[in-house]
């Protein structure tokens, strides 16, 4: 079943925007530019470098901002104005009044990548019929093919009808052996696999929703593989992974290289 029109935010794990921190006075929550869509992150794919821009909706607060994917404390910094970012960055910020938290935090992703560099993913499409969870792709012949630079519906767009499946391949880097937690936000099903072995399992007909899985990995360079559907109706598709040294964050371009 497909579906737009209504937040969805809360329902996900690692974005329960609820539950940081208690709020004795509730404000409405920053907003941060370059700005999201219905699903789209604030933030987005820019070349070499990009500016961020905080908006404060209230009359009363100040804006707290951080750069490293941690939660803005009363000690975290204080927006004055428009800055530029040059390498993949997690921002958080939220509003302060008297030195408390006075509203919800708000999250964007800002993922840098040379403009020079080739886009490190292939993704095949498949029109089909019938389809009500990930279908097994083996042997059969793609309908289209190219390549994209994150795993996402979103540079493919158009080319996504009802009953279409999309596989995407690439490779992540792996900079330090750790234990990686993958997820998929989808609408319909999607599957993950890592060197593999199914990782993440978001199938079935399904409004957006996400589903994560847990894999420990070493520093190398791991096949990493995306097979997701569109049953009918508005779709949606993109990936995220974290660490304990790395904040939730869209599966960057920077971190992956052509099979």
């Amino acid at each position: 079943m497909a579906w737009i029109g209504k937040p969805v935010l809360n329902a996900f794990k690692g974005f329960e925007k609820e539950v940081y921190y208690p709020v004795t006075k509730r404000l409405k929550e920053p907003s941060i530019l370059p700005a999201g869509g219905a699903y789209t992150r604030a933030g987005g794919l820019s070349n070499d470098e990009t500016e961020v821009t905080i908006q404060n909706p209230n009359n009363v607060g100040v804006i707290r901002f951080t750069l490293d994917g941690k939660m803005p404390t009363k000690n975290s910094t204080i927006y004055k104005g428009p800055f530029k970012v040059n390498e993949t960055t997690t921002v958080k910020s939220a509003i302060f009044l008297d030195g408390k938290i006075s509203s919800t935090i708000f999250d964007a992703y800002f993922r840098i990548k040379k403009k020079s560099d080739k886009a490190p993913i292939d993704y095949e499409i498949y029109y089909m019929d019938k389809i009500n969870k990930v279908p097994f792709l083996q042997n059969k012949i793609p309908n289209a093919k190219g390549t994209v630079f994150e795993i996402t519906s979103d540079e493919i767009h158009k080319k996504v009808k009802r009953q279409t499946a999309v596989i995407f391949k690439t490779q992540i880097v792996i900079t330090k052996e750790n234990k990686y937690t993958f997820y998929l936000r989808s609408d319909d099903g999607s599957k993950m696999f890592v060197n593999g072995k199914e990782v993440v399992n978001n199938d079935g007909n399904h409004e957006v929703k996400e589903a994560y899985g847990n894999i420990v990995l070493k520093s190398g360079t791991y096949s990493l593989e995306v097979i997701w559907y569109n049953g009918k109706g508005s779709f949606w598709l993109d990936a995220y992974y974290e660490s304990p040294d790395i904040p939730k964050q869209i599966i960057s371009t920077a971190v992956l290289k052509p099979q």
